[in-house]
């Protein structure tokens, strides 16, 4: 008789929502002809623009039309008096659409997005705060943006302050990033005025705080970086793939998120004979069993294989599957089977990896 072994695995989150797909979250930088543009997306359904463009700086965002990914929507200065109009689609990598800043032509862009992994991943994320001024003790509120690249975007902090000297959206750049998660960032970009060791941003629990020096003034911030709170048990099971229904087969409840997660669909390296030579994984959402949401065979012919392996436990033999797959709240299934109609032990796994 034929077996089929239904494994749970289960993602704790903390936001609800209920469609099972792959998910859009992350940053997406583009330029423009006089700065650039960039956009965070929340979770499939929303998104957020922050421009810095001939000299003025706005910051928007709404939802994506229903099933479309298609935007648009005004941009607002942080003293309110000037607006611009962004509009687009947002697809996996990238976001395209028009620009139309206050009393200049229109202006289309392509914005990329940024890779997960790179020196500032773990701490990578948006953060909302504020910014005391020096002397005066004044306060302003802030947006901070830190991408896995290292680079720190400064917005909304005010009119008054810090957007009429030069550093309102600057982009910064560490020189370093240690363990202890207190790098020097030091402005690149030409036109800002962020130098030396007065310059100092530190990430420690969820919390950038630091200081920096500009036109003779010094700035104070600190702020909380938004999350999910996500939380995730990593789980593996073990069991005997056959031919036809009897697979081995994971189910994945994501309660919350996005969430970035690896699965693994081992074989060769299972210490258990006989083991499934090459295994195949399918990953299927809740309400489209008949579609795989995506398919691995060898997991170095995936198109992020340099993530998974970024990663740090990626499959130890190249005949392994694997999937990096960041996905929205729902219910998912994971199927191994033999690619060559094969038989034998095989393992799946799932592991969340970041902590946003």
């Amino acid at each position: 008789m034929k077996k089929l072994l239904v494994v749970g695995i289960v993602v704790v989150c903390l936001l609800r929502t209920l469609n099972a797909q792959q998910s859009n979250r992350g940053f997406y930088r583009g330029g423009l002809s006089s700065g650039y543009i960039l956009f965070f997306v929340h979770a499939n359904g929303a998104l957020a623009v922050y421009t810095s463009d001939f000299g003025q700086t706005t910051s928007g965002g709404g939802q994506l039309f229903m099933n479309t990914n298609v935007f648009s929507f005004d941009t607002v200065s942080p003293d309110q008096t000037t607006t611009s109009t962004v509009s687009g689609t947002l697809v996996a990598d990238s976001v395209s659409g028009n620009f139309t800043p206050h009393g200049s032509p229109l202006e289309a862009f392509t914005a990329t997005k940024v890779p997960i992994f790179g020196p500032t991943a773990v701490v990578a994320g948006r953060y909302y705060g504020v910014c005391k001024v020096q002397p005066t003790g004044s306060y302003r509120s802030a947006t901070i943006l830190l991408d896995s690249q290292g680079r720190l975007v400064f917005n909304g902090i005010g009119s008054d302050s810090i957007s009429n000297i030069g550093v309102q959206n600057s982009q910064l750049f560490p020189e370093t990033f240690g363990a202890d998660l207190a790098p020097e960032f030091h402005e690149a970009g030409p036109i800002y005025n962020v130098t030396g060791p007065s310059t100092h941003v530190s990430v420690n629990h969820g919390v950038m705080e630091g200081t920096f020096t500009t036109g003779g003034v010094t700035y104070e911030f600190r702020a909380s970086k938004e999350s999910s709170a996500n939380q995730m048990a990593n789980i593996s099971t073990r069991g005997f793939v056959g031919t036809g229904d009897s697979k081995l087969i994971a189910g994945i409840i994501i309660t919350g998120g996005p969430k970035l997660v690896l699965i693994r669909a081992l074989g060769p390296s299972v210490n258990v004979s006989p083991q499934l030579s090459n295994p195949m994984l399918q990953l299927f959402g809740f309400t489209q069993n008949s579609i795989p949401i995506a398919v691995n065979d060898d997991w170095q012919t995936n198109s992020n294989a340099a993530d998974i392996s970024a990663t740090r436990i990626p499959p130890t033999h190249p005949e392994e599957a694997a999937l990096l797959v960041r996905l929205e709240a729902g219910s998912y299934t994971a199927v191994v089977s033999g690619a060559d109609g094969g038989t034998g032990n095989a393992l799946v796994e799932a592991y969340g990896i970041d902590g946003d």
